[in-house]
């Protein structure tokens, strides 16, 4: 056993048990503070690390949804680039069934003009703006007949030149070669 002996006055005693209070006190505080010092540090640092988490997950899906996106912009062009010239080709198309369309109208009325003439073509050849004739007939006169019917429409038929005729053929059977041209 052991038997302690406080030799120090009951004053001293009590001022050096409210020191040593104070000293625990303050290691207390000191201990709360770091400890609520390195608990505020840890959970930002986690807030942190889950934000730049998420924020590099969001990132992630926002570059798949531009890829998407690019991809449909590249489908998009190509569709529109395949559009003009699907536009190209109905207009040539279009262009092409007129022009068809204004040729063969010519081709008609050089035809319709004939009438009850006795004229037939040998060559024709009917271009945009103008058409060859060449043929045969058995009178002058026939010819003279189809030329007139074809400066009737005036619309159409521009100017109606004569080049030449051929007087052809035996006494029996004579014919008159012919060569015209129809300017429209």
């Amino acid at each position: 056993m052991i038997l302690k002996f406080n030799l120090l006055p009951k004053e001293k005693l009590e001022t050096l048990e409210a020191e040593s209070r104070k000293k625990y006190q303050f290691l207390k505080l000191a201990g709360i503070l770091i400890f609520l010092t390195i608990f505020s540090i840890t959970s930002t640092t986690f807030y942190f690390f889950y934000k730049i988490h998420s924020l590099n997950s969001a990132k992630k899906e926002l570059l798949q949804k531009i890829n998407k996106y690019k991809k449909i912009a590249k489908k998009v062009k190509t569709m529109e680039k395949e559009n003009r010239e699907i536009r190209q080709r109905i207009i040539t198309i279009l262009k092409l069934k007129s022009q068809q369309a204004i040729l063969l109208k010519r081709l008609d009325y050089l035809l319709q003009a004939i009438d009850d003439n006795k004229v037939f073509f040998s060559d024709l050849k009917i271009s945009e703006d103008r058409a060859q004739i060449k043929g045969i007939s058995m009178d002058l006169e026939y010819i003279a007949n189809y030329l007139k019917n074809l400066e009737k429409n005036k619309k159409i038929v521009k100017d109606v030149i004569l080049k030449n005729t051929i007087k052809k053929g035996t006494e029996e059977v004579p014919y008159i070669e012919f060569n015209t041209e129809v300017k429209f």
